[in-house]
């Protein structure tokens, strides 16, 4: 009797070692839930605790300006338009120290390809996006350019521009409509939703929402779009998009290299005309210098004056000769003219880096993720805190 009551008490206790073991389990598995809102999204990562402050803590950081590679540039003007026009720039400074590898190195020889194609090719892929509101208040509509970068219909844009995705429900339900249109005439065709804004742009820029004139340098100015339904119910989305690659690797790009710049300029056009007769236009001009944010690293590029120098081509691609898409545009100096102005844009190299430096992932990555699954989950983690700075700016 006595060993058939041992061995009752051993079985006794290893169940309750059981039952213990199991609560600790299940323990673990819900704090991974509250952890990891989505486990199919590159925002999994981020706990609650992290929820409501800007990534990186980036409002400790101060923006800035852009040193130039090689040359001095002569003093620009810093005045910039409405936040719906492209932003003038911060005047750089001479890069003073010897850059290892040199930055304003000629990339090697590739095999290149006709700008004939590459202008049809980027044509078919360029994007008008046009954001208006129910009634005047803060903002004017603003109507900007970006380009499709994967047949699943993801778009590379200005955080400047995509701001006003998040402005959507202010004040009211649909207070802001944006669409993306495309072909010349542009003609509205899909509705997308923010995969990704900048949350580094947003938190140095926010407060610039409301001003008439503002700089600032095109420092993480980029954005990620999904587009994820056509205007017209009765159309589907195709199963393809149309498309440019990009390339991200570094010091590729040369002075005096040859590019396609494409966008939907709109600086000289009325309010009507914009949303009726609205035109892509692509030209070809010259790398003229290079231009780094901080000491090694080849983060800008100056492009000339152009018809592409002008409001509306915010988010505009720049080309390269391999078809690849090298650059975004974000900035422009001020002159009456456009061939007097200096366009610029933002690398791919730049975007991938800042990119990585913000979620830990680069642009390859974060774009192999569910990416409808992603919209929403920053829609649910990252947008509300981008949003709250915006309105505070509006409700001052």
């Amino acid at each position: 009797m006595n060993k058939e009551k041992i061995e009752n008490v051993i079985k006794i206790y290893a169940l309750l070692l059981i039952i213990f073991l199991f609560m600790i389990i299940i323990s673990d598995v819900k704090n991974e839930t509250q952890t990891y809102p989505n486990e199919n999204t590159p925002f999994k990562k981020i706990a609650k605790s992290q929820e409501n402050t800007p990534i990186n803590k980036i409002t400790d950081l101060k923006p800035s300006e852009p040193k130039i590679i090689k040359e001095t540039p002569t003093q620009e003007s810093t005045t910039a338009p409405t936040p719906t026009d492209l932003p003038a720039v911060s005047t750089p400074t001479e890069q003073t120290e010897k850059i290892t590898p040199p930055i304003n190195q000629q990339p090697t020889t590739k095999e290149t390809v006709s700008f004939d194609i590459i202008n049809k090719s980027t044509r078919g892929a360029i994007v008008n996006i046009l954001c208006t509101t129910e009634s005047s208040g803060s903002f004017n509509p603003i109507s900007g350019s970006g380009i499709i970068i994967n047949k699943e219909g993801v778009i590379l844009t200005n955080a400047h521009i995509a701001q006003y995705f998040l402005l959507r429900d202010y004040i009211k339900k649909d207070f802001v409509t944006c669409s993306i249109r495309m072909g010349s005439p542009s003609q509205s065709i899909y509705k997308a939703e923010p995969l990704y804004i900048s949350g580094e742009w947003i938190t140095k820029n926010y407060q610039n929402i409301t001003q008439k004139d503002y700089s600032e340098n095109g420092e993480s100015d980029y954005a990620f779009l999904l587009i994820t339904e056509t205007t017209n119910n009765e159309n589907k989305l195709p199963n393809e998009f149309p498309w440019v690659d990009y390339d991200t690797e570094e010091n590729t790009v040369g002075v005096g290299e040859n590019v396609l710049l494409a966008g939907y300029p709109a600086g000289f056009l009325g309010g009507i005309t914009i949303q009726k007769d609205l035109n892509i236009a692509t030209t070809i001009e010259q790398i003229k210098k290079l231009y780094t944010f901080s000491e090694k690293t080849l983060d800008l590029i100056s492009l000339g004056g152009s018809v592409l120098a002008q409001k509306g081509s915010s988010g505009g691609a720049v080309v390269n000769n391999q078809n690849k898409l090298i650059g975004l545009i974000v900035t422009t100096t001020e002159s009456k003219l456009t061939q007097e102005r200096d366009l610029r844009a933002i690398t791919l190299a730049h975007i991938n880096r800042n990119l990585e430096k913000e979620i830990g992932l680069d642009i390859k990555n974060f774009l192999s993720f569910n990416l409808l699954a992603t919209s929403k989950s920053f829609d649910e983690i990252k947008a509300p805190v981008l949003k709250n700075l915006l309105i505070t700016a509006l409700e001052k």
